[in-house]
């Protein structure tokens, strides 16, 4: 899975890298592609216990999973 949080973070849609780039300023401070378990959360606070997704067109066909 960390393996994949590094690809994804590598690989961040346009709308990722925009939001990283406001909040990646601000404290508490905020991670990208974080492995919570199975999943792995697109940014996350941890101090705040905040995970925040990105769903593109991509996550169209996997409105189940995601809604885990």
């Amino acid at each position: 899975m960390t393996e994949r949080a590094r690809q994804l973070r590598r690989d961040a849609t346009p709308a990722e890298r925009k939001l990283w780039r406001i909040l990646s300023g601000y404290r508490p401070a905020f991670t990208r592609q974080l492995v919570v378990g199975s999943y792995i959360v697109d940014l996350a606070c941890r101090e705040a216990k905040l995970a925040i997704e990105l769903d593109g067109s991509q996550h169209l066909d996997q409105q189940e999973y995601d809604g885990k």
